[in-house]
């Protein structure tokens, strides 16, 4: 009869309905009605082992309220310990999976919390401003030029790591609303840029769609934007579009963050920005009435672009029949 709490070890009844303890391995025959005293003495050692070491480890966090137990202090035997290995390897196999999804799950949660703040700066902004949405592209910071947040290409790394493109006002306009820098970088985003040799953690891993108020750079052949597609340039304007569809910050792949801007090419199969797909193959998404939402991406193809953090293939990467990207283009915004 198999242990309830011990797995490997057997229960043998001895006589007198006395209850004993039988070790694999052991000779005694299970039905011969033997005390097997040997089984009985390591399983009680084993199990003092046990309850000294938790003794030991609440003496040395301070619990002095713990009982001491008393236990043989003797040299314990091979098979004691493999046994006592093998319990705490079948805890830590029990535990660790569950113990990684509570994690997955509260970094998913922070993640969204960032999406929820920067939408509330967003709705906050055009408040204070006659409804007009926050400014968006990107430009070279030298050039003066605000934005949402600072933010340029990929040949100007020193960009990444700036924080003065986050807080400072004289770039950001989100400066006035959201004041720790932790708010624009996912919990997940472990990528970094290597600057004269030194690594460092890029500051931002969200970017705003580009139908949202893209006012730099403009020109033919200067951006993305499809003039057969409606641009928002104020709250009011997400009426017409069903602001419930319409998504704003989007959670960027690492690989492929460089503008504050999100680029999503319309009426052609090409990936310009991928979305995030550290959550568990998908990312967060905030849209225009202010909600969040996690998106899991159904191709494999864009979780295994989306997850390398090193790899940069350039913009143009032409995707045919790409559910992810066909779903991008329709919450990006509608036809004219």
């Amino acid at each position: 009869m198999s242990s309830p709490g011990f797995p490997g070890l057997f229960m043998h009844p001895g006589k007198a309905s006395r209850v004993t303890w039988r070790l694999p391995g052991c000779r005694v025959a299970g039905d011969s009605g033997l005390v097997c005293a040997l089984c009985n003495a390591r399983f009680h050692r084993i199990f003092s082992m046990v309850i000294e070491m938790y003794r030991r480890l609440f003496l040395l966090a301070g619990r002095e309220r713990f009982s001491r137990v008393a236990c043989n202090h003797g040299a314990f035997t091979l098979i004691e310990l493999l046994v006592v290995i093998a319990i705490i390897a079948i805890l830590a196999a029990l535990l660790l999976p569950a113990l990684n999804r509570a994690k997955a799950k509260a970094q998913r949660a922070a993640c969204f919390n960032n999406q929820r703040q920067m939408s509330l700066a967003l709705q906050m902004y055009s408040a204070d401003n006659q409804e007009r949405l926050p400014d968006n592209g990107y430009a070279d910071p030298s050039k003066g030029i605000r934005l949402w947040v600072g933010g340029y290409e990929h040949v100007s790394f020193e960009w990444y790591t700036n924080t003065q493109l986050l807080l400072n006002p004289q770039h950001a306009e989100f400066a006035d609303y959201l004041k720790a820098v932790g708010v624009y970088r996912c919990p997940t985003d472990r990528s970094k840029v290597e600057i004269a040799g030194v690594r460092h953690d890029k500051t931002r891993s969200y970017a705003l769609n580009l139908y949202i108020n893209w006012v730099a750079p403009v020109g033919p052949g200067a951006n993305n934007v499809n003039s057969n597609y409606l641009r928002f340039y104020k709250q009011s304007d997400f009426a017409v579009a069903n602001p419930t569809r319409i998504m704003t910050f989007v959670d960027t792949a690492p690989a492929f963050l460089c503008h504050p801007g999100f680029v999503v090419v319309q009426d052609f199969a090409n990936y310009y920005h991928l979305p995030a797909a550290h959550h568990d193959r998908g990312g967060t998404i905030s849209f225009a009435d202010g909600h969040v939402e996690y998106k899991k991406w159904e191709n494999a193809g864009t979780v295994h672009e989306a997850q390398d953090t090193e790899s940069f293939p350039g913009h143009i990467n032409i995707r045919p029949s790409n559910s992810d990207l066909h779903w991008l283009q329709q919450h990006a915004s509608i036809r004219r």
